[in-house]
């Protein structure tokens, strides 16, 4: 008669060799699913930067300032308003949108303002929320 017990210590299991082959080719895979998704998910997605910033200005009268404005980033930067001292300056932006690496020069006037005699901060806005910021003497 055959003995029908289960005897422990006997339960035989996979050889160290092919577990320590497994356990490499799953790194291995693991590797290169997180390198190609890395690379991938990079070479797909382009980058674009905006930098948007005065270089210059000063107050030409009272009711005149100008200015230089620059795009040193990658792509074009779509301007929607000027301020001067937090109020908003109607303009007319010659170059909208402004190229990437372009610089324009920007005159606001305002006839009802006394900019002469002191300083002011001037902020360009664009559309999507970028701006720049200047104080003029």
């Amino acid at each position: 008669m055959r003995d029908t017990k289960t005897r422990v210590g006997h339960n035989r299991g996979i050889s160290p060799v092919p577990a320590a082959l497994l356990i490499v080719a799953a790194v291995a895979v693991v590797a290169v699913y997180v390198i190609a998704s890395g690379t991938l998910g990079a070479a797909s997605q382009t980058q674009t930067t905006e930098n948007l910033s005065i270089t210059s200005g000063k107050i030409n009268s009272n009711t005149q300032i100008t200015f230089n404005l620059k795009n040193s980033g990658s792509t074009e930067i779509t301007l929607s308003s000027a301020l001067v001292d937090g109020n908003n300056i109607s303009v007319v932006f010659v170059t909208n949108p402004l190229p990437a690496g372009e610089t324009i020069p920007v005159i606001l006037n305002d006839p009802t303002a006394m900019w002469l005699g002191s300083s002011h901060t001037i902020e360009v806005v664009a559309t999507d929320g970028i701006s720049a910021e200047y104080t003029v003497k």
